[in-house]
């Protein structure tokens, strides 16, 4: 039994913890899954942020680049009008000081002005002389802006004669194979223009321009510029124009792992060969948004362990409740049963008794039975003889009841059974009864009967008349079984008289 409830008890707290790791886990998993959704929330927003900061990056380069491009074109086209018209040196060259002028004016930049080689001159509308021996037809300007005729180019920057200074060209060839005119600007401007842009956009953002041969035209950290980025090797900027060059003419996002990172590049085309890319480091913005999920795992874990403590700790208390239960339970059964037979003593008898004061049953028997000779075995074969006829009584009692429990021994060789059953069936069982101790059979107890008398409910309507007539049918029946073996019970004429 003990064991049973045992049982029980571990099966209830493992229910219980299964129940609450059940639960948990759901409160978990539905965190995770609002988490996934706002950090992908978070993730898109992260992405169109740095979208917007490219954005702004190119648009704000190209809307130089373009006017320069503007203010070229349309001082060649100026110059080949001119041109075609038989104008002399003189106007060429003045239209080159107003060009260099307006030029400066209209873009908000300075400039060395607007210059070129034109019909075999070299003309500078900011009026500087070249030094003896230079050759214009072998500067980058002209000999870039010659391989495109009719289109405005920009050229990549290079070191000035004038100013010995790195310049951005802008340049064009004229009509007819007249020459060339171009427009110098600082690559600060560009510089400047990225450094504006990366404060308008999300986060820490790396921002450069990079031109066809990957020379870093301007950078948000100064120390790249003029750096030439390969597309070999293992580095950030290395794998980056790799990227890059591999998509061509996709302009758009990419994503990159390095170093355990990830990162966002965008990139778009500035003017007609440069690259503006944008780079964001993702993960560092990303990964703190784990801090709250890594908070609320950890919490959760906490909750649970200290759950499956409270649990396990009640179900110690309760395994000691059950142990003190059956403790209980088990003094009450040796309260109520007798330690020589095992059977209900007395107490229990009277208990039961009590109860069914209240109300009978509608089919109730009661046997009252009594040992017949126990004194006379006690006198002649000893004690502990006389204990084991008692036993043998009881488990005659047992036998010829099958499946009742509520078998008394309610005094020293006195016995009653208390019967849910009609009293045929009952007789049946006495019946039983006698037969086995009539056949009973083991040293100094070779046979022996038991006197008893029934009463039940077919002829009674309280226990205490019941039993009072069972009471009285077994003395009855003890009379004449004394009668039949010719003793008298009542003789006391000397020791071995037979008594109860």
């Amino acid at each position: 039994m003990e064991n049973t409830n045992r049982r029980v008890s571990n099966k209830k707290t493992l229910l219980s913890v299964i129940l609450t790791l059940i639960v948990i886990c759901i409160f978990i998993g539905v965190i995770v899954f609002y988490y996934r959704q706002y950090y992908s929330t978070k993730r898109t927003m992260i992405i169109k942020d740095c979208q917007l900061d490219a954005i702004n990056s190119s648009v704000e380069i190209n809307e130089l680049m373009s006017a320069c491009m503007a203010s070229i074109d349309l001082a060649g086209s100026t110059i080949d009008s001119i041109i075609s018209s038989g104008g002399t040196r003189e106007e060429i060259l003045k239209a080159l000081v107003d060009f260099s002028y307006s030029t400066e004016a209209v873009l908000n930049v300075q400039s060395e002005g607007v210059y070129g080689y034109i019909k075999g001159e070299f003309l500078d509308g900011s009026g500087w002389v070249p030094p003896e021996g230079f050759d214009s037809t072998e500067r980058p300007w002209y000999k870039v802006a010659m391989s495109k005729p009719d289109k405005v180019v920009v050229v990549d920057p290079y070191l000035d004669v004038h100013t010995n200074d790195i310049m951005i060209t802008f340049a064009k060839a004229l009509s007819g194979g007249n020459g060339v005119v171009a427009f110098d600007i600082k690559p600060q401007l560009v510089q400047n223009k990225t450094e504006d842009a990366s404060n308008t956009g999300a986060g820490s953002v790396v921002k450069f321009i990079i031109n066809s041969s990957n020379f870093v035209v301007s950078h948000t950290d100064t120390d790249e510029i003029g750096k030439e980025y390969s597309t070999t090797g293992y580095s950030l900027n290395s794998q980056i124009v790799r990227k890059i060059r591999e998509i061509n003419e996709s302009r758009g996002m990419f994503t990159l792992i390095y170093s355990g990172n990830e990162y966002f590049v965008f990139n778009t085309t500035v003017g007609e060969n440069w690259v503006c890319v944008s780079v964001t480091n993702a993960s560092s913005q990303l990964k703190a948004l784990n801090n709250p999920l890594y908070v609320t795992v950890m919490l959760s874990l906490a909750i649970v362990v200290f759950l499956i403590y409270m649990l396990i700790r009640t179900s110690r208390k309760d395994r000691q409740a059950e142990k003190m239960k059956e403790l209980a339970e088990e003094e009450i059964k040796v309260a109520h049963r007798s330690q020589l037979t095992g059977l209900l003593n007395r107490r229990a008898y009277s208990e039961e008794i009590d109860r069914l004061a209240d109300g009978l049953p509608e089919s109730l028997c009661i046997v009252i039975l009594d040992i017949n000779g126990l004194k006379h075995t006690n006198d002649t074969y000893g004690h502990k003889t006389g204990d084991r006829l008692i036993k043998a009584s009881a488990e005659c009692l047992r036998r010829a009841f099958p499946g009742v429990e509520t078998l008394y021994r309610i005094g020293g060789d006195e016995f009653c059974v208390i019967v849910r059953e009609k009293k045929q069936k009952v007789d049946d069982c006495l019946r039983e009864l006698d037969r086995l101790t009539a056949e009973w059979r083991e040293p100094d107890i070779e046979g022996f009967s038991i006197s008893h008398g029934v009463a039940s409910t077919e002829d009674h309507e309280d226990i205490d008349s019941m039993v009072s007539d069972a009471d009285k049918n077994m003395y009855d029946n003890k009379n004449s079984f004394y009668s039949r073996s010719e003793h008298d019970r009542r003789r006391h004429k000397d020791h071995t008289a037979e008594t109860l």
